[in-house]
């Protein structure tokens, strides 16, 4: 039983040296807490440049792919005549006699 012991104790000597301490942990806590802070900052800053970038194309593509018809005038209308009565002649009053 003496030599599976030793032997125990031996693979434990080397095993122990590579096992993470509590500041190993806290410093990956930190590393991983800084990675996921950058990374969400990238993929926000990205999501709004692709947003950027299909409005844009999107306004291109709207404003000149389909082509523009010139606003269609209207029909001028035919003028609008109106026919007055020849003038009479004029009435020279007459002067009746006095009396």
């Amino acid at each position: 039983m003496e030599p599976r012991v030793s032997a125990l104790e031996a693979r434990l000597d080397t095993l122990v040296p590579n096992l993470a301490t509590k500041s190993d942990l806290a410093e990956l806590k930190t590393d991983m807490h800084k990675g996921f802070s950058e990374m969400t900052k990238w993929i926000v800053g990205s999501a709004v440049a692709g947003m950027a970038v299909f409005i844009t194309v999107m306004t291109f593509v709207l404003n000149n792919a389909v082509p523009k018809v010139p606003a269609a005038t209207p029909a001028q209308q035919a003028p609008v005549i109106i026919n007055l009565p020849a003038a009479p002649a004029p009435v020279v009053p007459t002067q009746t006699p006095s009396k």
